[in-house]
């Protein structure tokens, strides 16, 4: 063989050697890779997930790791960490094959209520019912499997008092499906849209939980990464796909089955 031909045979098995690392790297990461966290109070997370069940894999009748990692039957009876929520509190969920891009696709928060005290929610999470307050077990496992606890960073506790009755007062309205805007002063509302909009009008502006540049909507992922919000906690039993995170693998697993077809075959 030509010193040319070698050259590119080597080429091209370092390439396919980068794609399969890369490949490697992207699903232990996705798989593996906890919830990032700031200052949370210990005790404050449950923490019931491997890498098994990250994946969806497994479930807590089928997970091998037990321990720590089984989710018990006492969790449903006690699910313990959502005791340290206050009025004004931001939940934070991933929700199964929601069709919400993400900014970050291993974090990926698809979904956004605010805790408004005595054990429930306000969120705006779907057309038929537009704002609607919720149990507060309706975002506890199993019905939400992947959920962190946000506060924001208020100059004083009325605040937070004045978000949660903004909250309130858009009980009943519509669902906003344009996600690719935002209205401070709507008339109907997505999950996200509502909080934002319930924090800027408490702090007359001075709270924007978006990033910049601010050109479209506002996400969940803007609200965790913002600078004004910080984690208290959560609950972690098992990492839903998102349409968006399933389709990644797909097309993961279909570029590592065409370059295996394309492996180099040429003798030395």
């Amino acid at each position: 063989m030509s010193g040319r031909k070698r050259a590119l045979v080597i080429l091209k098995n370092w390439l396919f050697a980068v794609i399969m690392a890369s490949a490697a790297i992207f699903l232990a990461v996705e798989a593996f890779a906890p919830p990032r966290f700031a200052d949370v109070p210990d005790g404050a997370v449950h923490y019931g997930v491997n890498g098994c069940s990250a994946l969806g894999l497994c479930s807590e009748e089928t997970d091998p790791g037990g321990g720590d990692n089984h989710i018990a039957e006492q969790e449903r009876e006690a699910p313990g960490s959502q005791s340290i929520l206050e009025p004004g509190d931001i939940l934070l969920g991933r929700c199964r094959l929601s069709p919400v891009p993400s900014l970050d696709p291993f974090q990926s928060w698809t979904h956004a209520a605010i805790y408004v005290g005595d054990e429930t929610i306000v969120v705006a999470g779907n057309p038929a019912t537009g704002v609607v307050e919720r149990s507060l077990e309706s975002w506890m496992y199993p019905e939400m499997t992947w959920v962190c606890y946000m506060r924001v960073k208020v100059p004083d506790e009325s605040v937070r008092e004045k978000a949660v009755e903004f909250a309130r007062e858009k009980l009943g309205q519509p669902y906003d499906i344009n996600w690719l805007s935002k209205q401070a002063d709507g008339e109907s509302w997505y999950c996200s849209e509502l909080i934002w909009a319930a924090y800027r009008h408490a702090s007359d502006g001075g709270i924007d939980l978006v990033t910049w540049p601010d050109f479209f909507g506002v996400s969940p992922d803007e609200i965790y990464s913002h600078e004004a919000t910080y984690e208290i906690g959560g609950h972690y039993e098992k990492r839903p796909d998102t349409i968006f995170s399933l389709g990644a693998k797909i097309s993961l697993i279909c570029i590592l089955l065409c370059a295996g077809a394309f492996w180099p075959r040429c003798a030395m």
